[in-house]
């Protein structure tokens, strides 16, 4: 409620994400299901006709148990916080302008896609590709960790981290959507529907949940 930066900043003596992991943790589940639950309705709602066909052939949702045989097929373990939530949502979906999380298989056969080998910190694990080429991914290892930074890399650039984690970018998100950040937009000569954003809004809402990548975000949607 806070947000992660005035917590470190009224309690300095405390390591939060690594003290208060667990804590961190047992919250995600609920933060992910809500905030992508969220973000999916005012979607459909917005959109209309264009998403409307959701219900009936429910392609953003997969079997728990289906999602589970896939990930522990996988020869690395995916951050907890991203294995529960892609048991939940199975992406596809512009949650963002020009962002799509690949859902669980593709984002599988986009592993290859990657330029990069196993460092001493993980495996990396693409979430969605934006429109510079850029990939944005998570690092995946043996044993499971808790939750990964989101890691952002051009071609043939050194990655930076993006986001906190994956829950902190989706609640993110889900504020942003709630305080009008990203609106929907409609082209009154065609009527495409597009999702718009309002930087100077979701700047104070980045850094409210992703205090240290603030100027980070800031380089790649302000400069």
């Amino acid at each position: 409620a806070i947000g992660y930066k005035r917590f470190r900043d009224e309690y300095p003596e405390i390591d939060f994400w690594r003290e208060y992991g667990r804590l961190f943790y047992d919250s995600a589940n609920r933060f992910l299901c809500e905030s992508v639950d969220l973000i999916i309705n005012w979607q459909l709602y917005h959109h209309n006709q264009l998403y409307l066909k959701y219900p009936q052939t429910d392609d953003l949702k997969i079997n728990p148990d289906d999602a589970i045989k896939i990930i522990d097929s996988l020869p690395f373990k995916l951050p907890t916080e991203l294995a529960n939530f892609y048991q939940y949502y199975n992406g596809g979906y512009q949650l963002i302008p020009g962002l799509h999380f690949y859902p669980l298989k593709q984002a599988i056969q986009a592993l290859s896609n990657l330029n990069c080998i196993k460092s001493n910190t993980g495996y990396p694990f693409p979430l969605f590709k934006g429109t510079r080429d850029e990939i944005y991914y998570v690092l995946a290892d043996d044993p499971e960790p808790t939750y990964s930074h989101v890691y952002c890399q051009f071609p043939g650039e050194e990655p930076m981290i993006y986001a906190e984690c994956v829950t902190s970018l989706i609640v993110t998100i889900a504020q942003c959507y709630q305080e009008g950040a990203y609106y929907i937009a409609i082209d009154e000569e065609t009527g495409e529907r597009t999702i718009e954003q309002d930087l100077d809004k979701i700047e104070p809402i980045f850094e409210k949940f992703n205090p240290d990548q603030i100027d980070t975000w800031r380089s790649l949607w302000k400069s």
